[in-house]
């Protein structure tokens, strides 16, 4: 069997996955770096960025690491021979010089922040942030006021997989200075690059948040969270800015606000720090499962650090303070950051002031947790002391464990015929998978749930992944189903960015095409399993529409009796009646012309008919039927010259009929049903207007005679 490179299965989804190794390599300091992988951390000298404070690096789900940067460099006119900008590949060769006039600062607490593309898994955004000391050594030409808040976009599938800089220093918001951040979207796909506003060039700016969402469509607009912290609170949004695993919570300096992920509103929470120079805090981080705020205290004269750290979830947070342990520090500060192991690491200067040292705050969720100072020393070779450690999107380590466990990512997809190593590791070293294995890492080549146990300093933990057969199903077609006769229409294979080329039916490898012509087209494509899959979409020619009228029941219509009418049609269309109706059938009750409209995409199609009702009577008995016409026109033109009972009845003993005008003068009256009035009286024509009319009828078969009533129109 054939055993596939798990890099290989990061390319092949195309959502967002979330995993600790995401960090497994870190850069940072001068000439400093963590590898993860095994566990627990090593040293690594291999790295060659230089950076007075912020960093960022990246790798992906699997720990596989991508690239890293300092986020930007300072105006060569400042003294002390500060580094360029710079991005470097996994190799450790410069992918894009920043020079000094791209990026953030080289000194800015959080200069440098990855953040995936939702669109894509192999396409990343390198946020970067300006240095409040951006001007130190004259500012830069053309940017008085610094460089703000940008963005690089960097494609990993180019230059053989070691990735490309695509678009460069694309300016956000300016000025912006410090701090930078950001989380995952409530929709657990998209992400939030969070700012908090020092309002150093604008006092009115002063306590706003900047929010800015980066999706599939890309890095949106900064939009602003002002906040009213209460009188006399102004000015503490600092210099240092954190999210919570859990998304929920953000610290920007000593202040504690509430973070929205789903809408990126904060609120403030009104919970406030306080502390006091010299032994102010310089770095922070939330404990894995965000109930508890770790402080790293220290200063720059000197003197001990502490490590102190607040329970979120009690009633009195401030009042819940407790100190976790002190540790020697000749030059304090330094900044604290979680790790991939669920462990916190913090940085401060080596004893002597030479070099960086790296401690660690084990076992941050439990409730006694303790400091390892000194696990690691670093000898620069630019700068003596760094204050920065890798700045990441703290959400990928939330847990509710004791400590972390990676596998792998929530669902690997797999082909079927290769095998896969899945697995991870902890400092202690006993695992329990539940396939029976006691080993850290396994090969798997079926599908299925598979769910390790193991050993930490800090208890049992456990993670579960699921394995699934990877699908023919990545691309699908979008476009119209049926179309008009002429019209173009077009075709769109999605989604594109999960990274496989193809090809149309009519030779186009493009992910839309063009067309004027119904038929079935396929989109052939090789799937991630080296297969090859062929997607079908048919289109059909829609005819314009055509519609008739027709009633249930031929005239003559009775009054009082529904007539219905049905709108005939071939093709499925919107019908309209000029009743308002948008059924297919309607009933009717009065006279009128009634019509309707069928439309489809391609047209509209109309019919119309008129109905009149008549006075009917139709007795019991079969064969006799009564009939009085509602209008009449003695015009002598041989058509309904005359008012009068039609009949067939031979049963109908007796018969009364007499006519009123609307004054209620009864103008004509007769006893013999088969006569007719001729619309006079006195021998003088009447005029054109309504009549009423009232009937009495006696047939044999009743008992006495019906009575009858009405309205004739006469017309001239």
């Amino acid at each position: 069997m054939k055993k596939a490179l798990l890099l290989f299965l990061f390319l092949i989804s195309c959502i967002s996955v979330f995993s600790q190794k995401q960090a497994n390599r870190w850069y940072f300091a001068d000439l400093a770096g963590l590898d993860f992988s095994s566990g627990e951390p090593v040293a690594l000298t291999d790295g060659q960025l230089v950076t007075f404070e912020g960093c960022a690096s990246i790798s992906d789900q699997w720990g596989n690491h991508l690239f890293y940067s300092n986020g930007g460099g300072r105006d060569p006119l400042t003294t002390g021979g500060t580094p360029p900008g710079l991005i470097w590949n996994r190799n450790h060769e410069v992918m894009y010089d920043m020079s000094y006039t791209e990026g953030g600062g080289w000194s800015a607490a959080q200069s440098a922040l990855v953040v995936p593309n939702p669109a894509a898994p192999n396409l990343y955004y390198l946020f970067t942030m300006e240095e409040i000391e951006y001007d130190a050594g004259g500012s830069v030409a053309g940017q008085p006021q610094g460089r703000g808040l940008s963005y690089f976009s960097i494609d990993m599938d180019l230059n053989g997989g070691l990735g490309e800089v695509t678009l460069a220093d694309e300016r956000i918001y300016v000025p912006l200075y410090e701090t930078l951040s950001g989380t995952i979207h409530a929709n657990r796909k998209d992400y939030w690059v969070i700012v908090a506003d020092w309002a150093n060039q604008n006092l009115d700016s002063l306590n706003r948040f900047g929010v800015v969402l980066v999706d599939e469509c890309g890095v949106s607009d900064i939009s602003w969270r002002q906040l009213q912290l209460g009188d006399g609170v102004t000015g503490y949004l600092g210099t240092l800015l954190k999210v919570s695993p859990n998304s929920k919570l953000i610290l920007s300096g000593p202040r504690l606000y509430g973070f929205d992920n789903a809408s990126g509103d904060v609120t403030d929470l009104d919970v406030n720090f306080e502390f006091i120079f010299p032994d102010n805090f310089w770095g922070a981080s939330f404990s894995p499962n965000s109930r508890y705020l770790y402080f790293r205290i220290g200063n720059f004269t000197g003197g001990n650090g502490e490590i102190i750290r607040y329970d979120l979830e009690a009633a009195d947070i401030i009042g819940s303070k407790q100190s976790i342990g002190n540790f020697p520090s000749d030059n304090g500060p330094g900044e604290i950051q979680l790790g991939p192991d669920g462990n916190i690491y913090f940085l401060d200067q080596a004893p002597f002031g030479f070099g960086n040292r790296i401690s660690r705050i084990n076992c941050p969720n439990s409730e006694f947790p303790s400091l390892e100072i000194g696990l690691f020393e670093f000898l620069g070779t630019t700068f003596f002391n760094s204050y920065g450690l890798p700045n990441f999107l703290d959400h990928i380590f939330e847990s509710e464990q004791a400590g972390i466990l990676d596998i792998g990512p929530d669902t690997l997809y797999i082909c079927q015929g290769n095998s896969y190593e899945i697995g991870g590791e902890t400092p202690e070293g006993d695992y329990s998978w539940n396939t029976g294995e006691n080993t850290p890492y396994i090969t798997i080549s079926e599908p299925g749930t598979y769910i390790l146990e193991a050993s930490h300093q800090c208890g049992m933990v456990s993670d579960t992944l699921i394995a699934a057969i990877e699908a023919d199903d990545w691309y699908t077609i979008d476009g119209p189903t049926a179309v008009c006769p002429g019209n173009l229409f077009e075709l769109v294979v999605g989604p594109i960015y999960c990274n496989k080329s193809g090809i149309w039916s009519t030779g186009d490898t493009t992910s839309s095409i063009e067309l004027d012509q119904p038929g079935i087209y396929t989109y052939l494509y090789t799937n991630n399993c080296g297969e090859e899959v062929s997607v079908e979409w048919e289109v059909t020619e829609l005819a314009l529409p055509d519609v008739q009228i027709q009633a249930t029941t031929m005239p003559p219509y009775c009054e009082g009796e529904a007539v219905e009418l049905t709108a005939v049609q071939d093709l499925e269309t919107a019908i309209l009646w000029s009743t308002g109706s948008v059924e297919s059938q309607i009933q009717v009750l009065e006279d009128g012309l009634y019509y309707v409209d069928a439309s489809n995409p391609c047209g509209v199609a109309s019919d119309s008919l008129e109905i009149l009702f008549e006075f009917c009577v139709e007795p019991e008995k079969d064969s006799c039927t009564l009939e009085l016409p509602t209008v009449f026109s003695p015009n002598q033109d041989g058509l309904n010259d005359d008012f009068g009972l039609i009949y067939d009845c031979p049963l109908l003993l007796s018969f009364q009929l007499n006519i009123y005008n609307r004054w209620g003068e009864q103008i004509y009256s007769s006893s013999m049903p088969t006569q007719k009035w001729n619309g006079f009286k006195d021998e003088q024509p009447l005029p054109e207007d309504s009549y009423i009319w009232t009937m009495s009828v006696f047939f044999q078969q009743d008992e006495e005679p019906h009575l009858l009533s009405g309205e004739i129109l006469l017309m001239r």
